[in-house]
C-alpha cells in the first residue's frame, strides 16, 4: 500500500497529532474543479482541486469530515505519469497546506492539446480547432473544456467532447 503522509512542524518542533487537535483535508488536482459549487470543491484548496475526505450533505449544504495525517493513495486516484496532491492542515485557527507530486511509473497515460491552426497565431485572426490526445488503456474518458478570463475568471465551456472549435 502507499501513503501520503503529512507532517507539521511549529516553531521547528514536530507537532504530536495525538497531543493536539489538527484536521487535514486531502485534495488531487482536477481542472474539472472550477465553481463553489461543485460536488468536490472545498474553500481550503479552492478552484481545480478535488476534495478526497468523505463527505456529509445537512440542509443541502455538504461537508467534508476530517481526516487524519496519512491518506492512502490508490492507482485511481493517481493514474497519469504524475499527479499532484495538496494536503491542507487545520491547526489552531491556522490553515497550512503544501503539495506534493507523485510519479506513476507504471502509468501508460499521456496526454497532450493539438492546435489545427498550429502553435503560433495572431488572435482575433479566426478559428482553430483544439484536439486533446490521450494515449490509456482507460476507457470512459470525460473531457472539460474552459479559459480563464483576463480577470483570472474560469469559463467553462459546454462541449465536452474531444475536440472543439474555438475563435483565436
Amino acid at each position: 500500500m502507499k501513503y501520503l503522509e503529512a507532517e507539521l512542524k511549529l516553531k521547528g518542533k514536530n507537532v504530536n497529532f495525538n497531543e493536539q487537535d489538527v484536521d487535514f483535508y486531502w485534495f488531487v488536482k482536477d481542472t474539472g474543479i472550477f465553481a463553489t459549487n461543485q460536488l468536490y470543491y472545498s474553500p481550503y484548496a479552492g478552484e481545480g482541486w478535488r476534495c478526497l475526505n468523505k463527505s456529509q450533505t445537512y440542509g443541502g449544504l455538504t461537508q467534508f469530515i476530517p481526516e487524519g495525517y496519512r491518506k492512502h493513495i490508490t492507482i485511481d486516484l493517481a493514474p497519469a505519469a504524475v499527479t499532484t496532491f495538496k494536503c491542507v492542515a487545520v491547526y489552531n485557527d491556522t490553515t497550512l497546506s503544501a503539495t506534493i507530486q507523485i510519479q506513476n511509473k507504471v502509468a501508460q497515460t499521456s496526454i497532450n492539446i493539438t492546435s489545427s491552426a498550429g502553435t503560433q497565431f495572431y488572435f482575433d485572426t479566426g478559428r482553430t480547432t483544439l484536439t486533446c490526445n490521450v494515449t490509456t488503456d482507460q476507457t470512459g474518458l470525460k473531457y472539460f473544456w474552459g479559459y480563464r478570463t483576463s480577470d483570472g475568471d474560469f469559463v467553462s465551456l459546454p462541449d465536452k467532447t474531444k475536440s472543439i472549435d474555438v475563435n483565436i
